[in-house]
This record gives C-alpha cells, structure tokens and sequence, in this order.
C-alpha cells in the first residue's frame, strides 16, 4: 500500500482494513465507510462493496487487469461500470492487479472518530460469528433483512448453519457448518421471501462450485 499526495495505490491483495489504516494516517479520508468491512481490496472492487451510504465506486480512479495471454490494461472508474454491488470485472476474464483510490484531506482524529463510530455500530447490528457478509441484496426500496425476519426465519438453524438470531441477511457458523448447510439456508430463505412476499431474493455472496 502507497500513499502519494492524495491518492493510495494498493494491491488487489491488500487487505481492506490495511488500507484504511494507511489513509487515516496519511490524514486521507473517503475509507471512513470502510471500517469493519472484511476482506481485500480486489474482492472490494470488483464486487463494489458499500457501507453505511457509500461504495468503493467513489474512490477508486483506475485499476490494472491482467487478462488470459498475459497482457495488462488500465481501466477507468467510468469503464468499470460500478452498479450497486456490482461492477464489468464481475463478467470479463480479467484480474484484478492494482487499484489506485482518489482520497481528499482530512484531519486524522476526525477519520478516527467517524471510523470507530461505523465500527462500533457494526458490532451492535451485525454478528460476531464467522459469516460471509451479507447473504442477499437488498431489493429497491426494501431490505432483505427485514424480509427474512418478517418471513418468520430468524435464528433458523439447517446443521451448524443458522440464519444470525442479530440480523437476518446474516448466516453464520456455530462451529463446524458445512457448506451444504449454508446453500440450503440461502435456498430456504429465497423461497420463503419470494412465497410470503413475491420478492426475489438476489444472493449477494458468490457461490462457486456446485457442492
């Protein structure tokens, strides 16, 4: 991670949270959203990750791609094509190598205080347990985990798989959940939403595999 003027440069690896600390220190603000957040910067991208009304889209200014022959190319934010929790690198055959951010200053201990503030509220409303994030996007004008709740689901357990007891898009391990336990989870709660409510239910976490 690079910190030159008021852009970071930070590898696709990097983790998130790296990231962050690096801005704050750097007196750089726009990763303030961020706290809390798991993961790398690549997975953050690529899927336009978003908390607490902003997303990875108003920071990033262009990322380096590795294609299938070896060759790498830039692409602009607006080439990228950024949707909510969305974004063109989720459909082509590329790699995500690099993101460069665009960030404005910012005293540190305002980061800090905005930072601690999203951490802190995270705890409350989301689950410690070991998850995958949010389960569901939430339809417009709607909440997932509210649909979920509403449907009655709420602390439902398949195996060591349950549907979080503190927020509903939630689905977390109690300790040796498989993942054959989590997708019938996901599958329960989809047609349960869409029978009581006639929504359906997008996954926002991506399923690799077939088992």
């Amino acid at each position: 991670v690079l910190t030159a003027g008021n852009e970071i440069i930070a590898e696709a690896g990097a983790k998130l949270a790296r990231v962050a600390a690096a801005a704050r220190e750097a007196g750089l603000g726009g990763f303030e959203f961020t706290a809390g957040i798991p993961g790398t910067v690549g997975g953050a991208v690529v899927m336009n990750a978003g908390a607490n009304g902003a997303s990875m889209s108003r920071l990033v200014r262009d990322v380096l791609l590795l294609d299938c022959q070896g060759d790498y190319h830039w692409k602009t934010n607006k080439e990228l094509h950024f949707g909510y929790r969305s974004s063109v690198l989720q459909k082509e055959p590329l790699i995500l190598v690099e993101v460069s951010f665009s960030c404005f200053p910012r005293d540190r201990s305002e980061i800090g205080k905005e930072m601690e503030h999203y951490t802190g509220r995270r705890r409350l409303t989301q689950p410690l347990r070991p998850n995958a994030g949010s389960v569901f996007k939430n339809p417009p004008g709607d909440s997932a985990g509210r649909l979920i709740e509403a449907a009655g689901l709420k602390g439902l357990r398949i195996g060591d798989a349950q549907i979080s007891t503190l927020h509903a898009n939630f689905i977390v391990n109690l300790g040796a959940a498989t993942s054959r336990d989590v997708l019938a989870l996901i599958e329960k709660a989809g047609e349960t939403v869409f029978s009581r409510f006639g929504v359906r239910l997008e996954p926002e976490v991506k399923i690799i595999g077939d088992d």
